[in-house]
C-alpha cells in the first residue's frame, strides 16, 4: 500500500508539474524569446557546478522557492525523478528557445531582403537608407511589386504550359501533391506497345548497317571524291595502278593548252567578222586606225543642198506631226505663241457646252471621293491582313507576320529581288543555249528577218571528213560499252538485261554463296510496322505542336469528336454573325463607293452595262452637240500618214547621223558582216587598203598612204569598165563662172567626172 500510494503521488506531483509546464509555455509563447531566455538561464551555482532555476515555472505559486526547501519535504528517490525530469524538460526548453531565436533572427533578415525599402528601426544605431536617399531612383509601390509579381507568375505558368504543348514527349513531374492525377500519354491502356531493348538494339544495328553501305555506295557514285584516310587505312592510286588506261603525258597536255589558245584567238576573230558593230576594246596606246566616214571607198556624202532639203522636208514633217498630234490628243490645252493674231473659242464656254459644276459641287465631290479613298483603305485592312501596317506617330500596334514567333517570309524587296534574278537566269540560260547548241535553227517568226548559215560560209571552220566522223563514232560506241559495264558495277540491284543470245548465262549477285545475309519476310514486315508507328507519332506529335491546323478527317467514323479550338473558353472572343453581316454590309458600300468614283475619276472608259434590260444611256460622242467625228476611213488614212511620216524620220536619222551604231531588231537574231570587207568581196589587184595616216613630206605637200595608185597603169578605164552602166548626165558647174565645180581626185577617179559621167 506505501509503495501504491507513494507512485499514486509521484504521479499526481508528475500531472501537476506538467499543467503548470503547459500554462508556463503558453504564457512564455507571447513573451520575447530574449526575457525568456533571461529568465530561463537565471539560476545559482552549487558545488562547483552550475545549475539552472526553473521554479518559477513549476510551482504552484507565483513565488520563488529555493532547492533546499524542495529537497527537504520529499524523500531522495523522488528527487532523483525530479531532477531527471527537470533536466529533460530544461533540455527541451533551452532547444526551443534557441530554435526560436534562430527563426526570428532568419525572419527578420528574410524580411531585411524581401522588404528592402522599408526604413531601418533600431534603438542606437544610425545609417543612411540606400533606398530612400536623395538621389535614390523612385521605387514602386506595394501595389505595383504585387501587380509585377503577379504578372510574373501568369508568365510562368503560360511558360510552363507552353512547354507542355511543345515537350509531351517529356515525362510528368509531379509535386507531391496527393490530389494530382493525370494520365500518361504513352503508358495509356490504349497506347501501342513500346519496343523491348532488344529491338532497340535491333533497329541501332539496322541504322549502323544501313549507314555503311551508303558510304560505299558513294565510293561507287563519286569516285573522283579525294579518300579519306585513317590511321588503319592504306590502298592505291587508281590512276597509276599497272591495269589503268595510258592519259596525256607532260607534252600533249601542253600541245592540248596550245590548240585551246589559238580556238580562242579563232573565236575572238570569228565574232569580230559576226558582230562589226561592236566597239574595239584596246589598252595599247600605240594602236591606230582610219576613219570609217573619210576612207577612200566611203559612201559618197551628201552636198549642201540636199542637206537643205532634207532640213526643209523634216521641218514638214514636224509641221505635219503637230497637226496629227492635235487630232489624236484634243483634250491637251493650246500652247500659244507670241503672235498677237491668234484667237480660239474656249471648248467649255461655248454656247452648246454642257453646265459646269459649281464650286459647292466641286467640293462636295472631293469630300465624297475622299471618303470613298478612306472605305478603300479600310477596305484593303480586311482583304489584306499579311501587308505590313504602316504606323503613324498617333498609332501603335503588333503585326501578327512580323512578331517574334512568326515563321519567316520573303518581303516584298526580296520577292521582287528573287523574280529579277529569276529572269536574268531565263536570260542567260538562253545565251547559254545558243552557245552550247550552235546547230539548232533559228526561230523567228518575223518574215523580214534573214541570215546567213555559220557552217557554210566562206570563211566558215574547216569540217571533218568522213573518216574522222567514223573514227568519232567508234570511239562513242567504246565509250557506251564501257559506261554499260560502269553500271553494273555502279548499280549491281538492277535486273539483268537479257538479250537473243542463248549463250549468256550469269549468277545472280544475292543469291552467291559469299552474299551477304539478307533479311527476312519477318524483318522486313518488323521494319515497316517501326516505320508505320513512327509515322502515327510523327502525326501525333504534329497534333501538339501546330494545334491552329484544321482537323483533317481520316474517317468516316461516326464515334470520333473533339473539342473546338475556336469555341473553348479560353479562345480569343469571334465576332458575332450581326458584327460579321454589318462588315459584309460596309465592304459592299465600300465597293459601290468605289464603283461610282470610278465613274466620276475614269469618264473615258466604256459604260459595261449590268444585264439590266431596262438600262439606258447617251453616248457623250453621239449625241446632237457633239463635234463631228471622223469616219473609219479617214482615221485609218491618217494612222497610215503617221506610220509614213514616223518611217520617213527614222530614216533621216540614218542620213543624218550615219556614225550612230547600228540597232538590233531582236535580241539574238539581227545578225550581219562588213559589206567591204567580206570574203566574197572584190579585190582590185592595183587598189588597197591598209591603215591610214597622213605623212608630211618635204617639198610634196600632204601624201594620203591609205590609197596608192600604179602611175604607170590606165586605172581609170578600168575602174569605170566595172562600175554599173552609167547615163550621160550633165556636169555640174558653178553658175557664177560656168566652171566645173571642182571635185576630189577620188571622185574623178572612181565616179567618171571628168568626163561628166556619173552612176
Amino acid at each position: 500500500m506505501g509503495n501504491d500510494q507513494s507512485s499514486s503521488a509521484k504521479a499526481n506531483s508528475n500531472n501537476a508539474k506538467a499543467l503548470v509546464g503547459q500554462e508556463q509555455l503558453q504564457k512564455t509563447e507571447s513573451r520575447s524569446v530574449a526575457e525568456f531566455v533571461d529568465e530561463g538561464m537565471r539560476g545559482q551555482k552549487s558545488n562547483g557546478e552550475e545549475t539552472m532555476n526553473y521554479d518559477v515555472i513549476f510551482s504552484d505559486d507565483t513565488e520563488t522557492t529555493s532547492d533546499e526547501e524542495v529537497t527537504t519535504d520529499d524523500d531522495e528517490e523522488e528527487d532523483e525523478y525530479d531532477n531527471e525530469s527537470d533536466i529533460e524538460i530544461e533540455d527541451g526548453l533551452l532547444e526551443r528557445a534557441r530554435i526560436l531565436e534562430d527563426a526570428k533572427a532568419l525572419k527578420a533578415f528574410a524580411s531585411f531582403h524581401l522588404r528592402p525599402e522599408l526604413p531601418v528601426t533600431g534603438s542606437g544605431a544610425c545609417a543612411r537608407n540606400f533606398f530612400t536617399r536623395a538621389s535614390a531612383p523612385e521605387q514602386e509601390d506595394v501595389e505595383e511589386a504585387e501587380e509585377r509579381a503577379q504578372v510574373l507568375a501568369d508568365l510562368a505558368e503560360l511558360k510552363k504550359y507552353a512547354v507542355f504543348h511543345l515537350h509531351p514527349e517529356r515525362p510528368v513531374e509531379s509535386t507531391g501533391n496527393g490530389t494530382e492525377f493525370g494520365r500518361n500519354f504513352f503508358g495509356r491502356a490504349s497506347a501501342e506497345d513500346a519496343q523491348t531493348k532488344e529491338e532497340t538494339e535491333e533497329r541501332a544495328r539496322i541504322l549502323e548497317e544501313a549507314a555503311e553501305l551508303k558510304k560505299f555506295a558513294s565510293f561507287h557514285l563519286h569516285p573522283e571524291r579525294p579518300v579519306e584516310p585513317t590511321s588503319a587505312a592504306c590502298a592505291r592510286n587508281y590512276f597509276t595502278r599497272a591495269s589503268a588506261e595510258e592519259f596525256d603525258d607532260f607534252d600533249e597536255m601542253l600541245e592540248r593548252e596550245k590548240i585551246m589558245e589559238e580556238t580562242a584567238a579563232l573565236k575572238q576573230l570569228a565574232s569580230w567578222h559576226l558582230h562589226p558593230e561592236k566597239p574595239v576594246e584596246s589598252g595599247d596606246g600605240a594602236e591606230f586606225g582610219r576613219n570609217y566616214f573619210s576612207r577612200a571607198s566611203a559612201v559618197e556624202q551628201e552636198s549642201e543642198e540636199d542637206m537643205e532639203a532634207r532640213e526643209e522636208i523634216l521641218a514638214d514633217m514636224a509641221e505635219l506631226k503637230k497637226y496629227a498630234s492635235w487630232h489624236l490628243h484634243p483634250e491637251k490645252p493650246l500652247e500659244h505663241t507670241s503672235d498677237g493674231t491668234e484667237f480660239g473659242r474656249n471648248f467649255f464656254g461655248r454656247a452648246s457646252a454642257e453646265d459646269a459644276e459649281t464650286k459647292e459641287e466641286t467640293d462636295e465631290r472631293v469630300r465624297i471621293l475622299e471618303e470613298a479613298a478612306e472605305l478603300k483603305k479600310f477596305a484593303s485592312y480586311h482583304l489584306h491582313p499579311e501587308r505590313p501596317v504602316e504606323p503613324t506617330a498617333a498609332t501603335c500596334a503588333r503585326n501578327y507576320f512580323t512578331r517574334a514567333s512568326a515563321e519567316e517570309y520573303d518581303d516584298f524587296d526580296d520577292m521582287l529581288e528573287r523574280e529579277k534574278v529569276m529572269e536574268e537566269t531565263a536570260a542567260l540560260k538562253q545565251l547559254a543555249s545558243w552557245h552550247l547548241h550552235p546547230e539548232k535553227p533559228v526561230e523567228s517568226g518575223d518574215g523580214t528577218e534573214f541570215g546567213r548559215n555559220y557552217f557554210s560560209r566562206a570563211s566558215a571552220v574547216e569540217q571533218e571528213s568522213e573518216e574522222d566522223m567514223e573514227a568519232r563514232e567508234e570511239i562513242l560506241a567504246d565509250m557506251a560499252e564501257l559506261k554499260k559495264y560502269a553500271s553494273w558495277h555502279l548499280h549491281p540491284e538492277q535486273p539483268v538485261g537479257h538479250t537473243s543470245d542463248g549463250t549468256e548465262f550469269g549468277r545472280n549477285f544475292f543469291g552467291r554463296a559469299s552474299a551477304e545475309e539478307q533479311e527476312s519476310v519477318e524483318d522486313m514486315q518488323e521494319r515497316t510496322k517501326i516505320l508505320l508507328e513512327a509515322a502515327e507519332l510523327k502525326k501525333f506529335a504534329t497534333f501538339h505542336l501546330h494545334p491552329e491546323k484544321p482537323v483533317v478527317e481520316s474517317s468516316t467514323d461516326g464515334s470520333e469528336f473533339g473539342r473546338n479550338f475556336f469555341g473553348r473558353p479560353s479562345a480569343v472572343e469571334q465576332e458575332s454573325t450581326d458584327e460579321a453581316e454589318e462588315r459584309m454590309r460596309i465592304l459592299e458600300e465600300a465597293a459601290e463607293l468605289k464603283k461610282f468614283a470610278a465613274f466620276h475619276l475614269h469618264p473615258e472608259k466604256p459604260v459595261e452595262g449590268a444585264g439590266d434590260g431596262t438600262a439606258c444611256g447617251r453616248n457623250y460622242y453621239g449625241r446632237p452637240s457633239a463635234a463631228e467625228q471622223e469616219s473609219e476611213e479617214d482615221l485609218l488614212e491618217r494612222n497610215r500618214i503617221l506610220e509614213e511620216v514616223a518611217m520617213l524620220k527614222k530614216f533621216a536619222t540614218f542620213h543624218l547621223h550615219p556614225e550612230e551604231p547600228v540597232e538590233e531588231a531582236s535580241a539574238g537574231t539581227a545578225s550581219g558582216r562588213n559589206f567591204f570587207t567580206r570574203p566574197s568581196a572584190p579585190i582590185h589587184e592595183r587598189i588597197h587598203t591598209s591603215g591610214h595616216a597622213i605623212v608630211k613630206l618635204d617639198g610634196q605637200g600632204d601624201y594620203d598612204q591609205h590609197f596608192v595608185v600604179d602611175e604607170e597603169s590606165n586605172i581609170r578605164d578600168s575602174i569605170v569598165a566595172a562600175l554599173p552602166t552609167a547615163k550621160n548626165v550633165t556636169m555640174a558647174t558653178d553658175d557664177s563662172e560656168g566652171k566645173p565645180l571642182s571635185r576630189s581626185p577620188s571622185d574623178v577617179l572612181l565616179f567618171g567626172y571628168g568626163e561628166g559621167e556619173a552612176f
